[in-house]
């Protein structure tokens, strides 16, 4: 059993012919032979290279040339990535807006692991100034002893 062609017939609207018409040769104009299954094929094809697109991150720019980086979860989030406006942005706001990047940046060696360390110094530096001020929660015991002291006094 062999397969027949589908005929597809393209008419410009300047050609003069009209419904049910053929060209002079009385062939069809356009013959598309594909079937279902290579179109579902192809389609298959498209779908598995854009889910791949969606796992790997590529840097472009800088020193360092074009490189592919596994991403390790599937989205389009910064999946281009220019490197020499990643390291010019300032480190908060590379650290709020693009995480996963500056955590990459720092185990290639692009970008200097110091910046993280700094805003965790930061951050200590503002809780122990939140624990000085605070009042600590004493026991029942040391509420007691409190309370006797004062009496003697």
């Amino acid at each position: 059993m062999t397969r027949r062609p589908v005929a597809v017939r393209l008419i410009s609207p300047l050609s003069g012919l009209g419904a049910g018409s053929r060209p002079a040769g009385g062939e069809p104009m356009v013959s598309l032979s594909r079937n279902l299954p290579e179109r579902a094929c192809e389609l298959g094809l498209l779908l598995g290279l854009v889910f791949l697109l969606s796992l790997v991150r590529i840097y472009y720019g800088g020193s360092q040339g074009l490189m592919v980086v596994w991403k390790g979860e599937p989205t389009f989030q910064d999946t281009l990535v220019d490197v020499s406006k990643m390291i010019e942005m300032p480190p908060n706001e590379l650290s709020e807006k693009h995480r996963s990047v500056l955590y990459q940046l720092e185990a290639m060696d692009i970008i200097d692991p110091q910046i993280e360390v700094e805003n965790i110094r930061k951050r200590a530096a503002r809780s122990a100034a939140k624990a000085k001020g605070a009042v600590p929660i004493s026991t029942s015991k040391e509420q007691e002893e409190g309370d006797k002291s004062k009496a003697s006094n």
